[in-house]
């Protein structure tokens, strides 16, 4: 599948997710069982077949590494997990000022409101979140 100028290989992703499974020494049948999926979901998109966004961020919570490393955009397994202790160790700012910083960016009260919601939710529903705005992202 062609996105952008990004081309996507099915088989390759199927079998990054095979490898790092087996680097974290489970089997894929474990791991799909842990997401809730169907036995064959790996089998079925090594053919082509497509699997939902959800899901796809699912394996890779599990496995704990970004979505981006699963499709190969990236080599580095978790360059894109945020976690909450990066957002809390990150965030600077005082209780009298308008905005906080995140690293060298400076966000306002809106946007660390935001922040705080998210780092409440359950990690699937983040992962959901994510997935979300970046689509929204796209559109705009």
């Amino acid at each position: 599948m062609k996105v952008g100028v990004f081309m996507y290989n099915s088989q390759e992703i199927a079998s990054i997710i095979k490898k790092t499974a087996k680097e974290k020494n489970i089997t894929v049948k474990q791991l799909l069982e842990k997401c809730n999926l169907n036995i064959n979901t790996i089998s079925e998109l090594s053919k082509g077949k497509q699997i939902s966004y959800v899901n796809f961020a699912i394996i890779a919570d599990n496995l704990g590494v970004s979505v981006d490393y699963l499709l190969g955009r990236t080599e580095t397994p978790n360059s894109q997990i945020i976690t909450t202790g990066d957002i809390n160790n990150n965030i600077r700012g005082d209780n009298n000022s308008n905005h906080v910083n995140v690293g060298n960016t400076q966000l306002s009260d809106d946007t660390r409101t935001l922040v705080e919601m998210i780092q409440d939710l359950p990690l699937l529903e983040r992962s959901k979140v994510v997935v979300m705005i970046d689509e929204m992202r796209k559109g705009a």
